[in-house]
Order: C-alpha cells, then structure tokens, then sequence
C-alpha cells in the first residue's frame, strides 16, 4: 500500500517529467532535435536480462570502438527493470567517454526516452549486426577485463557480506546457477511458456556439487529469488535465496569464484566477462554455444514425439531446429526437450575442473571429435566460428547421436585451450 505523502511525490515527480516532455518534445520540437541530433547522437537501450546487457552492449560498445564511430552514443541505465545496475556502472567505468554516455539519473532517463525512441542506433553504428564471426572476432580482439575494473574497497565490502553468507574468508569457491522460470514470470513474459525449454533442475546437479564439495571447494549457489531451495549440504551456500543477495554481490562472485557452471541463462555470460573457466550445461537451442576459449559446455537432447527417438545433432541442424527460441515451435514440430542427466553434468564438471587446472587431458582423437561437432555450425547460427567447445565426456555417451569427425584436421589440437 502505497502512503499518502509517497503518492502525492510520486504524482509530482511524473507531472514534472510531463511537462518538461511536452515543453521539449512535443511533436513540433521533437523533429526539430531529431533533425539536429540524428549522425551525430544515438541511444541504446537497457534490457531486463542481463544476458543481453552483456551480449548486445558489450558488442555494440565494441564495435563502436572497433569503427572509431564519431556519434555520441547515450546509454539510458537507470530504467525500470534494468537486469542489474551494478553491472551498467561497472560498465560505464570501462566504456564511458567523451563519445560514450551513461545516464544514471532516473529522472533524465525518463525525459529522454522520446528521444530515444526515435535516434535508437540511428548514428553511424546503425548497419551494426550481430553477424556470428564479426561477434567472435571482436571479443577475441577486444577484452577489457573488467575484473580490473573492480575497486578494491567494493571487493572488501563484498568478501564481508561472503563471510555472513557462511562463506569462510580463504575458501576457494565455485558458483552454481540453474534457469528456472521465476524471472521470466516475474515480468509477465512467462505466461504462454514461450521458453519454458531452457528451464532445468538444480538437483540433477547434486552430483556435480558433491563432487566439487570433495574436491574442497564451497559451492554458492546463484540465481533469482524465486527458485526452489536446496536440501542442506555441508559447504553449499543457497545465496539465491539469501536475503543478503544483491545486485553487487551477484557480479562480484561471479568474478571472484575459481570457476563457474550455469545453464542457458544470462549469468553465465557474467562469467565470461571475467575471463572464467565456465560451463553451460543443458544448452538450447544449439546455435547458442558460448565464444569463450575458456567455455565447455553440453547440449539438451532432441526428441522425437512421432520418430519415438532421439534426433542426432546433425538431424538436429539439418532440419533447422537448432535454431528453435520458443516453446511452441518445439510443440509444433512434435518434439520435445530433455535435459542433461546427472551422470552427462557430473562427467562435463570434471572435465570442467581439469581444464581450469591447466589440463582438460584431451587426446588428439578429442580434439578432432570436437571440431566436427562444431564444425556442424552453418554461418547463420550464433555460434558459427565459435571457441568454445562441447565436452569430450559428452561425446563419448552420445556417440551416437553425433558427427563423422572424418576430415576433421589434427592441427585442430592448438586450439585447446
């Protein structure tokens, strides 16, 4: 319930960006600054996931870079249902300048956002596409290594609130994020179900933390507030559901943790922007495979309703599926998802561990299987060119339903690592 004095500053603070927005950009001075602005200032958006303030600002901000494109380019942060406004001022501390603006102020956000409606990408980044290999080939090139971006005083104010999570101060620690639908649902975009498919089970990992457990690490697990809890484990942390949970401290344990699993959500892209060993486990659709050199990941499997079977991945991109982003396309098509079993998490987690290490023990024979798979790819999918690769492990208990590596070149073993 909302007080009488708060309602009142409310309504005052919006008439007061109403009148300034019909003062400055009513219909007739609106053409006028698109007429004066346009080749000179652009927008670009903010988003309600984080995946994307990751994926499509860090590419734009890049490309710009890449371009030495002269329009001033505004970035309106502080909107409603930004992902996380820790990670828009870290950002802004890497990419702000005299040609990159980041508005903090809500208020401006709101007065601005007739302009950018209209001037959105209308500079001379506008033919900008997030083209699969001109995305690899940028963030190979452009890495600004934002863990150096991080102040000291907030890492000490973040190892603090680590150790009232139960967190102990030297512990090497590995975080933990399974998508479920409490995100989604809470922005009203759930209602049809429209990607129900990237939703998984966080106790079809309990294998894997038992495993990183006996290994000695802590195991902190990520996500939104909304997901089920975890039974109690010995060295397992629940911060998801921790009312010490915060936008902070969701960014800084990502780039503090010694390696990071996660599902087809935006956090694993967190990781990447720390340079972490990661993995993606029950990755869908298939073109979504990650750019990082440090990435291992695992498909979802495609049944058949109709075939009664499993589609091999070659069936699987042949057929166009693997670039299946809805629910109900898989509904039409007779198909359905299944996810990672916990012997295909347990095995990639190790595999996982042993490249964080410095050795994934990869023969030249796994290489060459690797590269077949993604080698599948055709230019249109995102993942075309990718680094990353799916796990040897993975290969093995799904042979199969994978490629001939036939023709696949032994020098393919340089790119290890």
């Amino acid at each position: 319930m909302i007080r009488p004095a708060r309602f009142v500053k409310k309504a005052a603070y919006h008439g007061i960006v109403i009148l300034l927005r019909a003062a400055l950009f009513n219909p007739v001075c609106l053409r006028v600054w698109v007429w004066a602005l346009r080749g000179r200032v652009e927008f670009f958006g903010t988003s309600h996931a984080i995946g994307e303030m990751v994926t499509a600002v860090e590419y734009y901000l890049k490309r710009k870079r890449h371009l030495n494109a002269q329009a001033v380019s505004v970035y309106l942060v502080n909107k409603p249902h930004i992902a996380n406004p820790y990670l828009a001022r870290l950002q802004a501390r890497v990419f702000g300048s005299r040609r990159v603006r980041f508005v903090m102020s809500r208020f401006l956000c709101l007065l601005l956002a007739p302009l950018e409606r209209q001037l959105f990408y209308a500079g001379p980044t506008a033919t900008f596409s997030q083209h699969p290999q001109d995305y690899h080939d940028l963030n190979e090139r452009y890495n600004f290594h934002l863990e150096r971006h991080l102040p000291a005083a907030e890492r000490a104010r973040a190892r603090v609130l680590m150790e009232r999570l139960g967190l102990p101060r030297d512990a090497k620690f590995v975080c933990i994020q399974v998508r479920e639908e409490g995100f989604k649902a809470h922005f009203r975009l759930q209602q049809d179900g429209h990607n129900t498919f990237r939703n998984a089970d966080i106790l079809t990992h309990r294998a894997a933390i038992d495993y990183l457990v006996g290994q000695g690490f802590w195991v902190v697990r990520m996500g939104e507030a909304t997901v089920k809890p975890l039974p109690p484990m010995a060295q397992v942390i629940d911060y998801a559901r921790s009312p010490l949970k915060s936008d902070a401290l969701d960014i800084i344990l990502v780039a503090e943790c010694e390696f990071y699993i996660g599902s087809s959500s935006g956090l694993a892209n967190v990781a990447y922007l720390f340079s972490k060993w990661y993995l993606l486990t029950n990755a869908v659709p298939v073109e979504t495979a990650s750019w990082s050199r440090r990435c291992l990941w695992i498909p979802k499997l495609v049944y058949s309703v109709p075939e009664r079977r499993h589609l091999s991945f070659p069936e699987v991109i042949d057929r166009g599926l693997g670039q299946f982003h809805r629910t109900q396309q898989y509904v039409a098509a007779g198909l359905a998802v299944h996810d990672n079993s916990p012997e295909d998490i347990l095995e990639a987690t190790q595999e996982l561990h042993r490249a964080a290490l410095g050795d994934p023990g990869y023969a030249t024979e796994d290489v060459r299987d690797q590269r077949a798979f993604t080698r599948l790819f055709p230019p249109a999918y995102l993942g075309y060119g990718t680094r990353s690769n799916i796990c040897v492990s993975f290969i093995r208990r799904h042979q199969e339903l994978m490629p001939q590596a036939a023709g696949a070149s032994l020098d393919d073993a340089q790119m290890v690592g």
